[in-house]
């Protein structure tokens, strides 16, 4: 008859290691699994059922959800939607490219958002143009724009940030629909996939690797971008929709505090702190397949990402 060993617990999913070779402690019956299949493993090392999920009234079928604050916001059928905590819907624009993903920024009660195809911004429960609203003062010869059509956007550091296909643009301070195009620019190799902020600087990702853009900024908020330094940190590139910004201590990730990036590559779960360090936390035992894109937040100090293959 076979017999089996019963472990009390377990360390974390291993998917590097081939199963027959993952090592085990057989005396504190706790060791690595070779599949978890919808658990969750707690710092004890106890394994348990994953909770399940409740039916709601919701219907839509909907893409590029977005929750901060007061707001969530999603996209059904060419459409920006805010959802309502009875989940009760109201519609804010229609018209959009449809199958286009939405990236949002938060900021002072108001979420921005781009698509690639259409950019705006929702203040309570409105849509509104967003655009070029600079009061004109003492003549700088320098020329503004309204913000660039981009595919994502961030906050970081009272600037917007706007990414255009291969180059990132940024609004000047506290001005969020002002633009000086032919200063305020970072170029890339290729299309950006991911872009977010911390608080020293923006991580950003395209086809060849992941970058750090440090924008540590004097008093008045400038920005020499002849000056600053646009650092490789990693050699694989970002999944895109898996960053998210999280707080490291309630991640209970080492070494690190306030906001960091958590996101995901090839090689695995990967964060970046303030200051540009970019360390794969899972590089020893998980890889993930090739995959299109991602999506991913973090609930109760877990990062959660649902891999498009």
């Amino acid at each position: 008859m076979k017999s089996f060993v019963y472990f009390r617990g377990a360390t974390g999913l291993n998917n590097v290691v081939d199963p027959i070779r993952i090592m085990r402690d057989e005396n504190a019956l706790i060791g690595d699994l070779a599949e978890a299949y919808n658990v969750d493993i707690d710092n004890s090392g106890r394994v348990s059922r994953r909770k399940g999920y409740t039916t709601t009234p919701f219907r839509h079928a909907a893409h590029s959800m977005f929750a901060e604050k007061e707001y969530c916001l999603f996209i059904s059928e060419a459409a920006l939607y805010r959802l309502q905590p009875d989940y009760s819907t109201i519609g804010l624009r229609s018209g959009l490219t449809e199958g286009a993903k939405m990236d949002y920024a938060y900021i002072n009660k108001t979420v921005y958002y781009a698509n690639g195809h259409e950019i705006g911004y929702v203040k309570d429960n409105l849509s509104y143009i967003w655009k070029n609203n600079a009061v004109a003062g003492e003549p700088d010869f320098r020329q503004f724009s309204d913000p660039p059509i981009g595919h994502l956007v961030c906050y970081h550091n009272g600037r917007m940030f706007i990414a255009q296909d291969n180059v990132i643009w940024f609004s000047e301070p506290f001005a969020f629909g002002t633009f000086d195009l032919a200063r305020n620019y970072y170029n890339f190799s290729s299309r950006i996939t991911a872009m977010r902020g911390v608080a020293g600087g923006i991580y950003a990702s395209d086809i060849t690797g992941t970058y750090f853009i440090s924008t540590r900024t004097d008093a008045r908020f400038s920005i020499d971008r002849t000056q600053v330094e646009q650092k490789r940190v990693y050699e694989y590139p970002i999944i895109a929709g898996s960053a998210v910004i999280g707080d490291g201590i309630s991640l209970q990730i080492k070494d690190t505090y306030g906001d960091v990036l958590v996101c995901a590559t090839e090689k695995g779960v990967c964060v970046g702190d303030s200051d540009g360090k970019f360390t794969n936390i899972t590089i020893e035992k998980v890889t993930y397949p090739a995959a299109l894109d991602a999506t991913a937040t973090i609930v109760d100090g877990c990062y959660l990402c649902l891999l498009h293959e």
